[in-house]
């Protein structure tokens, strides 16, 4: 997955909680604000906690957004927890 559709998955995911618990910020600052928050964590490595890899290098990335942008990430992720 691109740097791009990650985000834009990101955004769309992130649109729904919004949606589904009711909290309205200013939409465009809320949204743009955390996703240059969560960004900036990934870029710096802080709390990043698997390792994409991918044709094209390594990535990491947080557990949970990956999860909660990807019902396949999720499942996969729930069967690692699983076994452990």
């Amino acid at each position: 997955m691109s740097e791009n559709e990650y985000m834009n998955e990101l955004l769309c995911h992130l649109f729904a909680l919004q949606v589904c618990t009711g909290v309205w910020m200013a939409e465009n600052e809320y949204m743009n604000e955390l996703l240059c928050h969560l960004f900036a964590l990934q870029r710096r490595q802080v709390l990043c906690d698997v390792t994409l890899i991918t044709d094209d290098g390594k990535l990491s990335a947080h557990s949970a957004v990956l999860a909660a942008a990807s019902q396949f990430m999720c499942e996969q992720f729930q069967q690692l927890t699983r076994t452990e």
